[in-house]
Order: C-alpha cells, then sequence, then structure tokens
C-alpha cells in the first residue's frame, strides 16, 4: 500500500486511494501487485506508481482520496521497477526483467506522458545500447536526471538534462553502481557500489564504496572503505540520499548481516545512518536508530529497496524500519560546504558568491586565502559571501561557526 504523510506533523491520512486492479476489473489489489518505485510530479499534484507485480503504472492525486488512474505497460517480460519525474510532464520509467532469469533488456527505458496518459520509448539513442534496468534519480526541479545502467557489458553513469535532451551524457565507470542520489539542485550525485555474492555486504577484497560526482561526471570525493570496520559484519543498505545542497550524503547501514525475508531480528541488531562531508568523504555523523532498518538480504541494490529519504532540509530522516516507518529528527547539522555559485573570483575583491551548505548558522564566519571576507546569513543552508582582495590562483574557503565547529575546501576559488 501507498500512506501520504503530509509535513509538518507526519501523521498518515487514510483512504488515499481505493485499490483497484485493472487485469481482474475489480475493487481491490491486484494478487501479484508490487509497488517497486513511486515518485512525486515536480509540481507535488500526482503520485506515480510503479506496480511491478501487475505491470501497471498508477497515478493518485495525493490530495483527494480515491483519484487514481493506471496505464497497464504491455510489455510481457518486463515490469515497471522505478519511476522518476522530469519538468516537462514525463516521467521515465526503468523496466525490469519478471522471470527467474533476467533477460537482457535494451528497451528497459521508457517515457510516460502524465498528461496523455501514454507509455513511449524513450528517445535517447544510449537506451538501445543499455543490457541492465538503470537506475534513476533526478533533482527537485526534475530538470537533471542520472541514471546508472550496463552497456554492452559495462557500467556507465549518464545524466540526461533538459536543456539537452536529446541523450545522456554517459561515461564508463569501473563497477557495477547499486544506489543512486543527487542534490536538490542536480549539480552534484553520489552512487554507490558493492560487489556481493548472495546478498548486500561489500566483498572480502573491500571494494565497496561511495562516489561523488559533478555534472560532468568528474569525481568529487570517494569513500573505498565504510567505517563499517567497526561492525564484525557491517551492512550497507539501500536508500543513499544526498542533502539538497550536495554538501552531505547519508548511508543508512546495519552493524551485522542482513537477514533473510520474515526472520526475526536478534537483540543484537542495529541499524543507522552514517553522514558523510560529500567534499572530503569525512564521516561526520553517526545516527543511531531505535531499531533495525527492514533491509533483508535479497535488498541488493535500489531496484529492489530504498530504506532512506530526506525532507528539504537534511535534518529530518524517514526511514524504513522493521516495525514501519521511523522518522528522526536533528536538532542540527554537520557544517559542510556543499556548491558555490561561482569557482572565479577578482583578485581586486569585491565577488559576490553564494554558498550552498549544512549547518550553517547565523554569526558564521568566512575566510578566502586566509583574509576575512564579509557574509551574509541567509538560512541553515545558504550564506553570501564577498570576497576580499588576493593574491592571483587557488584558494581556500573556511567556515566557522561561533561555536568554533569548522570546515574548509581547498581550492575553491580561483583569483584572476
Amino acid at each position: 500500500g501507498i500512506d501520504v504523510m503530509p509535513l509538518p506533523n507526519a501523521s498518515p491520512t487514510s483512504g488515499l486511494a481505493t485499490p483497484f486492479c485493472p487485469s481482474l476489473n475489480e475493487a481491490g489489489p491486484c494478487p501479484d501487485a508490487d509497488v517497486r518505485g513511486i515518485a512525486l510530479s515536480t509540481d507535488g499534484s500526482q503520485l506515480i506508481a510503479a506496480d511491478f507485480g501487475s505491470q501497471n503504472i498508477y497515478v493518485l492525486n495525493p490530495d483527494v482520496p480515491g483519484d487514481i488512474s493506471w496505464v497497464p505497460l504491455n510489455m510481457p517480460s518486463f515490469g515497471p521497477a522505478r519511476v522518476t519525474a522530469n519538468s516537462d510532464q514525463k516521467v521515465f520509467v526503468s523496466l525490469q526483467s519478471v522471470g527467474s532469469t533476467p533477460e537482457a533488456c535494451n528497451s528497459c527505458l521508457v517515457q510516460f506522458d502524465l498528461s496523455a496518459q501514454t507509455i513511449t520509448a524513450a528517445p535517447e539513442p544510449e537506451v538501445a545500447a543499455m543490457t541492465t534496468t538503470p537506475m534513476l534519480q533526478s533533482d527537485s526541479a526534475g530538470d537533471s536526471i542520472v541514471a546508472a545502467f550496463q552497456a554492452n557489458a559495462a557500467s556507465n553513469e549518464g545524466l540526461w538534462s533538459s536543456n539537452n535532451s536529446a541523450n545522456f551524457s554517459a561515461s564508463p565507470v569501473n563497477e557495477p553502481i547499486t544506489d543512486i542520489t543527487t542534490s536538490g539542485d542536480g549539480t552534484m550525485f553520489a552512487t554507490s557500489s558493492n560487489n556481493v555474492s548472495g546478498g548486500i555486504s561489500p566483498s572480502a577484497s573491500g571494494a565497496s564504496g561511495l562516489e561523488i560526482r559533478d555534472v560532468s561526471l568528474n569525481l568529487i570525493s570517494a569513500r573505498a572503505t565504510p567505517e563499517l570496520e567497526q561492525f564484525a559484519a557491517g551492512t550497507n543498505a539501500p536508500g543513499i540520499a544526498m542533502h539538497s545542497s550536495g554538501a552531505l550524503v547519508y548511508q543508512p547501514f546495519l552493524d551485522g548481516p542482513a537477514l533473510a525475508e520474515g526472520q526475526s531480528a536478534p537483540a543484537q541488531l542495529h541499524g543507522g545512518v552514517d553522514i558523510f562531508d560529500a567534499h572530503s568523504g569525512q564521516l561526520k555523523l553517526r545516527v543511531a536508530l531505535p531499531e533495525p532498518l527492514a533491509t533483508d538480504s535479497s535488498d541488493v541494490d535500489a531496484l529492489h529497496a530504498q530504506d532512506l529519504v530526506l525532507d528539504e532540509t537534511g535534518q529530518r530522516l524517514f526511514v524504513i524500519t522493521k516495525s514501519g516507518l521511523t522518522v528522526v529528527q536533528l536538532a542540527a547539522l554537520p557544517l559542510a560546504i556543499g556548491t558555490l555559485s561561482t569557482s572565479n573570483i577578482a583578485s581586486s575583491g569585491g565577488t559576490s558568491v553564494t554558498v550552498r551548505g549544512s549547518g550553517f548558522v547565523s554569526g558564521l564566519t568566512a575566510t578566502i586565502g586566509g583574509k576575512s571576507a564579509a557574509v551574509t546569513f541567509t538560512d541553515a543552508s545558504t550564506i553570501t559571501i564577498t570576497t576580499p582582495a588576493l593574491a592571483a590562483g587557488p584558494q581556500r574557503l573556511t567556515l566557522t561557526n561561533p561555536s568554533g565547529e569548522t570546515t574548509s575546501l581547498d581550492a575553491a576559488f580561483t583569483a584572476n
């Protein structure tokens, strides 16, 4: 089922929609119902659900219980696995083989038109080369969509932009991607990879990691050895998330092996969320959950489960745990730098730069190249800096909160 929880009180509504099974033409869920992915349209007016089991795409009005429509996929060998809305009332839908032995999927990305209620092949030329189900994630406006997929036996990452909708700008990577997330403005994204055998545990070789990249697919930072070594059998869980500014990456985990579906969790199994600095890969905060995540050993990637999402501030975490939905409200976030409105500044000073990040408080101070810069505080994620006069060349940005907490970004600016 699907529940809608209006913020800020997060109280579930009742009777969102009366389930209907198109194949049986009767009220109630289809006997093979299996919702794999949901997404809101960019204006928040429609909720799109991919029912892998009945092979239907449902469209619900989250404000009107019972207002529901559906479109059958009509591809017997595949079911819809993930949905991601873009800014022009289209929805990218990734398809997954329904057979026990996965079929090659050279048409496994389609587009669903919300207005016309039609499904067509995605026009991007890279789609024909895909051989696996793509993982998809969009920014908050739907202007940028990141995809991870295999093509011709090579793993690829691709970036689709509404300004260049002819294709995904694809780049090969060296490991299979198991999870993906983006910043709210689409300027940064993160992926995780787990080389696994029968579960989500990192391989013995340690070939499991977290990578953060920019929109040009350039590597910003990487975390090849997660700090799960503190646990004898710690495992990452699907559902990485990124702060809207791109400053922080959130990774859910279990401090032991994931259990088989339906298996009761032992008392010593716990869940948590690690929060990393996106530019350095440094662990900034570890959040303990009151109970284990709902991840089981079959949840090998984000196509099978997604246990964590954030609100727009990054301070409220929604985690799927063993007994349902756990909501965590953090009192504060770590101080971290996300994105800059420009990296090129005048050596004579006076350049105005908007800095997006996390953990900003009123009274925060900034230095660039060791020199003080004027700061205008907007909110916990946004400040504006006026740069001082500097020598030409790369310059380090350092931010300091009144508490003394500090963070830096080397070569954040180039003075000319």
